[in-house]
This record gives structure tokens, sequence and C-alpha cells, in this order.
């Protein structure tokens, strides 16, 4: 059985058992070495031993712990990564399994993708095989340019409001026509718990920059702020 599901050995059966490892029953993945020179995959003897099994799997020697484990033979590890094995996602054959991770990165076409303008919010994916014809057909390539500026805009608006914060802290304290109750909700930074003197009105408010900001000729962010009560259900 292979130990990744997006590939599979070809003929598997005719792999010497000298490079099957006996806990997996599958060629060695990262194999590392016992004292009493056995071979395993990294992972099945590393998950064995923290299993709290203290001998060999096959002789049943002592192992040790984790640090007496050694890198297997490079014939070892050369042999097992050089093995044929085949795409269970585009059924390409024959790939060696040292490359099998590069031919899923580069070249399969039936591994998902996501568009080239993903980084401007194009939403498409889909197989690499129907990525091209996406593309040539892509809204939002071609307003690249325009929609980095009003990205970039929209996240320095973002930084610029939650530097903002203590601003915003300090005007709910001072809100009129309300007592010094005025607790932080412990759950998030965004709301406080206030309690007007006729406690008709109490609970949690939110306090934000409302689209009134506006910025000044020296790029400072002139503060409108606006209040309401809290939907987030937070506390």
């Amino acid at each position: 059985m292979a130990n990744n599901t997006n590939y599979e050995y070809v003929n598997e059966t005719s792999i010497e058992p000298e490079f099957i490892c006996i806990v997996c029953s599958s060629p060695f993945i990262d194999p590392l070495r016992t004292p009493c020179r056995h071979s395993f995959c990294r992972r099945c003897i590393t998950k064995w031993i923290f299993g709290g099994n203290s001998s060999c799997p096959i002789c049943r020697k002592h192992i040790g712990s984790i640090n007496s484990l050694t890198q297997a033979t490079h014939s070892v590890k050369n042999f097992v990564e050089h093995l044929p094995v085949k795409c269970t996602l585009c059924e390409t054959t024959n790939i060696r399994r040292r490359d099998f991770h590069e031919h899923i990165e580069k070249t399969c076409p039936k591994v998902h993708v996501s568009c080239s303008a993903a980084d401007i919010k194009c939403p498409w994916k889909g197989t690499r095989d129907q990525l091209a014809n996406h593309e040539s057909k892509c809204t939002f390539e071609p307003l690249r340019s325009t929609l980095t500026e009003i990205i970039n805009e929209n996240q320095q608006l973002k930084e610029r409001i939650n530097d903002q914060h203590d601003t915003i802290v300090q005007l709910m304290i001072q809100l009129s026509n309300y007592t010094n109750t005025s607790i932080e909700c412990s759950n998030c930074r965004n709301c406080f718990y206030l309690e007007k003197d006729n406690r008709n009105t109490a609970g949690y408010y939110r306090a934000y920059a409302d689209n009134q900001s506006t910025y000044g000729n020296d790029g400072s962010l002139n503060l409108s702020v606006s209040v309401e009560l809290c939907t987030c259900h937070c506390h």
C-alpha cells in the first residue's frame, strides 16, 4: 500500500522485501536504521518507539531511544527514491518517486490550482489543464494595477484604523451621559460594556471608525466615531 494517496508504485509486488518496511508494508519513506541494522520508514519507527516499544519490530533486540537511530545506507535510500510510480490523478506512469513532488507542483494536469490573479482576489479554482483557458478570459488580470492599488489602500486604511484603537477606547470612556462603568470585553478588543445613568440601556457597545473619517493633507487620520450595540456574540 502506497504512503502517498496521489501515487501508486509500478509493479509493487516485484520490489525486493529488503526495501519494504515491515511496519507499513510499503517501500521505505525516508528510512532510518536501528542499531541491529534493520531499516524502517522514519515515520513508522518513530511512531513505534514513541508508542512505548523499545525493541526492534523485526528481531526484538533492544533499540534504546530515538537517538540511537541512524540514516539508512545510501544504496537503500537511492533505490527507493528511484522506484517508478504512477500518478493516480492524471495516470502518468514511470515517474521516479523522488520527482513526484515536482510533478504535482509543476506539471500534473489534474491538480487543482488557483488563477495567477488570485493575489488580486480572482476566485477561480480548477485543474491545471483548465487554467490556460480561464486565464485567457480572466477579468481580474487586466485590472491588476488598479486592483492592486485598491487592495493596498484598503490594507493601509485597516492598519491606520487599528492604530486608532486606543483613541476609540478613550472616546468610549468619555461618552456623554454615561457613568464610569466602561469595561472592555474580555473576549475581544472591539466592544465595551457601558451603563447609562438610568440603567435602561446597559449592554455591550461597539465603537468604530465610520465612513466620515478623512485624511489630512499630512496623511493623518481624522477619526469619526460611531457607537452601536454590539452584535458579535463574543460575550
